[in-house]
């Protein structure tokens, strides 16, 4: 399996809009998204997409279940990180042999 790590060299900036719940009005402020995407796949016909947002036990859990269940051998498997606090996600996709994107944003 090939370890492949793409990151964006610079942020994408966009905007995004959010409810001010005091007035009710939409406001639109400038955001950016930076992302790291780690390919551990062996480009097989089907992929199996997880997203989490923290969860580190119950991603084990369901990687455990994947890995005695033999799934792999038919399908890769994406983790889709949103927002992490830490690396945590990301060494337990390096440990099960799962591809990794993580995703981050911030108002600017």
């Amino acid at each position: 399996i090939r370890d492949r790590s793409i990151a964006t060299n610079s942020p994408i900036t966009c905007n995004a809009q959010f409810v001010d719940l005091n007035t009710i009005q939409v406001k639109t402020y400038p955001c950016e998204y930076t992302t790291t995407f780690q390919d551990r796949t062996s480009r097989k016909e089907n992929i199996i997409t997880i997203c989490t947002k923290g969860m580190e036990d119950e991603l084990t859990f369901v990687l455990n279940k994947i890995n005695d269940y033999k799934i792999q051998e038919d399908s890769d498997i994406l983790v889709v990180d949103d927002r992490p606090t830490n690396n945590n996600i990301e060494t337990i996709c390096k440990q099960k042999k799962a591809s990794y994107l993580k995703i981050t944003n911030s108002l600017i």
